[in-house]
């Protein structure tokens, strides 16, 4: 419902000031002043409704102005996202371009800085597995405790251990009687951080068999927290230099 020719009531009762009647009383008669702000509330009411028309287009410029600009600039997210995915995949060769905003500038150096230290590692990590597995020396990584972790095929030939039955055995289950000693004394100089170099000793397969062997033991270092995790032993077969 609207009043004063169009201003909204609600608006009109807002606006509109509460002045008294005023009756002035003359010779003979008496004059009443009634105060009208009907065309008052008209024109300000349609100065305000000019106002809130720009008000609402600015404010949907400014809206969409506001939301292009945050697209433009979020847009290397997309890219961003899509190289986290390939690293996820194992393509560690994804490269992300230098972006202009200085905060995804960093994000991307750091990025490839990753992926590239990731591969680096990897690559090592392969080419170190490729050597041991491919060595013809019997490769043992045991733990702390002596107990077998690892086996390289040269050692589960030695010993005569397939499948990697080898892992899980006690350190002392590739030793003679007479060696078994020997194999506690092993054990402290890993703990202690010590190396064996080429010592000449021998060990049991897994049908009783002795064989004579070279041993040389390394302990095996976690090199975040700098303790020892277990030991290295390379076992090479020197029957034929007796024979």
């Amino acid at each position: 419902m609207a009043s004063f020719c169009g201003a909204p009531a609600w608006y009109a009762k807002l606006v509109v000031p509460q002045t008294p009647t005023i009756n002035i009383d003359v010779p003979g008669a008496r004059i009443e002043v009634v105060p009208d702000a009907s065309r008052a509330t008209l024109d300000a009411w349609d100065d305000l409704r000019h106002l809130l028309l720009l008000g609402g287009i600015f404010f949907v410029v400014i809206s969409v102005l506001v939301f292009w600009f945050v697209s433009r600039s979020m847009a290397p997210m997309r890219e961003i996202q899509h190289g986290l995915a390939e690293m996820e995949g194992g393509r560690l060769g994804i490269r992300l371009p230098e972006f202009r905003l200085p905060e995804f500038r960093r994000i991307s150096i750091a990025f490839n800085r990753m992926t590239k230290a990731l591969g680096d590692a990897i690559a090592d990590n392969r080419r170190l597995a490729l050597a041991v597995r491919q060595s013809s020396d019997a490769i043992v990584i045991h733990e702390p405790d002596g107990r077998i972790s690892y086996g390289n095929p040269a050692a589960q030939r030695m010993f005569r251990y397939p499948n990697g039955d080898i892992v899980g055995k006690p350190l002392s289950s590739l030793a003679a009687p007479a060696q078994r000693a020997e194999i506690e004394r092993h054990l402290g100089t890993v703990s202690r951080r010590e190396t064996i170099d080429n010592v000449l000793t021998r060990r049991l397969t897994r049908d009783g068999e002795e064989i004579d062997v070279a041993i040389s033991v390394t302990p095996l270092i976690d090199p975040d927290t700098d303790a020892v995790v277990g030991g290295i032993v390379s076992h090479r077969d020197i029957a034929a230099q007796f024979r």
